[in-house]
């Protein structure tokens, strides 16, 4: 994230912020199990939204809900040509794909330009990723690359030219300031992201969400993350649920359905102090009171889903869902497209703009500022990490690529157009070039070509955490 410089100095200004909320969640149900958004009222069987720190029964039941969704169309596809067999086993072997965006404001260029180039060796198009989850910047991208991946060749030849429109955006046209109405407390940031909000409007419109209705129902999920600001807990949404038509849905609940949908891409995007929280209406002993999102890199810079989901217990349950045939037998492959660099940059410290000028801020705004991006930078290392782990459990194949060491354009201003431009023709040129069956393992004599090939990681990643070699 770039906004570490508007984030700091200001925090000692908490006290005078206004009440912006009219109906905040009263303390003695904020821990309690995840409410319902109002939106869902006529379609409670429906759970759009789980924590992301934790296991629920409602998460259970949803993952069951996809295997079935996965399961049908397994059953009318498995005997075709497009599964191979193994030999060991007898089962058909069902390629899984996940793609995971991570964070980072206008770096979210470089995944837009990879996805718009890559295409799968063996299918000349991308993967058709079964899970497709986003943080903040990768949230803009994910519903897009959800449906660019699918094997509808109709979504596929609509999609793909999106990758990136929003990127092509000057920083001004989305994001505002905003620093007088801040500062007097009747603002909740320092930029106004109206701009950004009517850019998630254009896109995710009215067809978009259907689209992900239809891919959503034949057992694919679009995940994004939030953080619920007052339970400091992150929170994953189900965009793919969100965009699920109740039968007999009035149009007033069909709009409000569609604002969740967009509301929820925002909010993940709504870093705290830069952009104002997201209120998002829930219910409670039937009262409607207002929850606050903000960014979901605050929580998580990268995701998959809650880990105590188990992989290794999905190919059996399948299988009982089938219930005839060879059987089958799943094959993870995980990507990560971090928007941002895994090395950190060496950086000289030191006041710019009107902090140079006065002696408090030229003091200590430098400091904060580059403390805020050290610790995100190795927030992101740190959840980089805990997937390497998860795909060494489940015998995932596990490929990330980042801005190359090699690419030194730097941002003037937040959602630099230039710098945007630049980053994104990068990620095009892997993109092009991108080969997963020439993964590469990462070490300090290539490290330069780390944005070049996809790449498992730094050197303590070649073996998994039991101590095993890692045979992916």
């Amino acid at each position: 994230m770039r906004w570490a410089g508007v984030l700091i100095g200001f925090a000692f200004l908490g006290g005078c912020a206004s009440d912006f909320r009219s109906s905040p969640v009263p303390d003695h149900i904020l821990n309690s199990a995840l409410l319902s958004p109002v939106t869902k009222l006529n379609n409670s069987n429906i759970t759009v939204r789980f924590w992301g720190d934790t296991t629920s029964p409602a998460l259970k039941y949803a993952f069951q809900n996809k295997l079935r969704q996965t399961a049908r169309q397994l059953k009318n596809n498995r005997h075709k040509s497009r599964f191979k067999m193994n030999p060991a086993t007898g089962k058909l072997i069902v390629p899984t794909y996940f793609l995971a965006l991570s964070g980072g404001a206008e770096d979210g260029a470089y995944g837009a330009g990879v996805l718009s180039t890559w295409k799968n060796p063996g299918t000349g198009r991308l993967p058709a990723f079964n899970i497709v989850t986003g943080i903040s910047t990768g949230a803009l991208i994910a519903p897009i690359a959800f449906l660019a991946s699918s094997q509808d060749p109709r979504l596929r030849a609509k999609y793909l030219p999106k990758l990136g429109d929003i990127y092509k955006v000057p920083g001004d046209k989305l994001a505002s300031l905003q620093i007088l109405s801040a500062f007097t407390g009747s603002a909740a940031a320092f930029l106004d992201n109206s701009g950004l909000q009517h850019q998630i409007e254009t896109f995710a419109n009215k067809q978009m969400i259907e689209d992900v209705e239809r891919e959503s129902k034949k057992g694919r999920s679009l995940l994004i993350g939030t953080t619920n600001l007052e339970t400091q807990r992150p929170v994953i949404w189900d965009l793919g649920a969100i965009a699920t038509r109740p039968r007999y849905e009035p149009k007033e609940k069909r709009q409000a359905r569609h604002d969740l949908f967009r509301k929820v891409l925002l909010a993940s995007t709504a870093v705290p102090g830069a952009f104002p929280p997201v209120k998002i209406q829930i219910n409670a002993d039937n009262t409607v009171y207002e929850e606050l999102h903000v960014d979901g890199g605050t929580t998580k810079q990268v995701f998959l889903f809650p880990s105590q989901i188990h992989l290794n217990q999905v190919s059996a349950a399948l299988n009982e869902m089938i219930d005839e045939g060879p059987g089958i037998e799943l094959r993870y492959e995980l990507f990560i497209i971090r928007n941002g660099r895994v090395h950190a940059r060496g950086k000289r410290v030191e006041p710019k703009g009107l902090a140079a000028f006065v002696p408090v801020l030229a003091s200590t705004i430098p400091i904060i500022k580059r403390s805020i991006s050290t610790l995100i930078h190795y927030q992101g290392r740190g959840d980089l990490h805990r997937l390497r782990n998860l795909a060494c459990l489940y015998d995932i194949k596990y490929h990330l690529t980042a801005i190359p060491d090699s690419f030194n354009k730097e941002a003037e201003t937040t959602y630099d157009l230039t710098y945007m431009n630049h980053l994104f023709k990068a990620g095009q040129q892997f993109g092009a070039r991108a080969d997963t069956r020439k993964a590469i393992l990462y070490t300090n004599q290539n490290r330069d070509r780390a944005g070049s090939h996809w790449y498992r990681g730094p050197p303590e990643w070649k073996k998994c955490s039991n101590g095993s070699p890692n045979q992916n």
